[in-house]
């Protein structure tokens, strides 16, 4: 049975890794775009000489990422010790 619960966990884990890359990627495509079609700054719209990826929007949403889930923790109200009860 444990082996099922591991295999379970690592299971979501490699799910949840795979979304969060797939979300960051195709936010990261979008600003490019943005950028390319002059909706934000053009240093967003930059891709990389050998590759032609968009780095430059690959690393801001990613650093925006970051920022987000690290501020969670200090969101007041959010210390996940208790949950409320909600009556019907």
């Amino acid at each position: 049975m444990r082996f099922l619960i591991v295999t379970l966990f690592l299971g979501m884990m490699v799910g949840s890794f795979g979304a969060v890359s797939a979300c960051v990627n195709s936010s990261a495509r979008v600003l490019y775009s943005m950028s390319r079609g002059g909706i934000v700054h053009s240093m967003a719209g930059s891709a990389h000489r050998a590759f032609g990826t968009p780095y430059v929007a690959v690393t801001v949403v990613g650093v925006v990422c970051f920022i987000i889930a690290a501020a969670v923790p200090f969101v007041p109200g959010n210390d996940g010790s208790k949950q409320e009860e909600h009556s019907a």
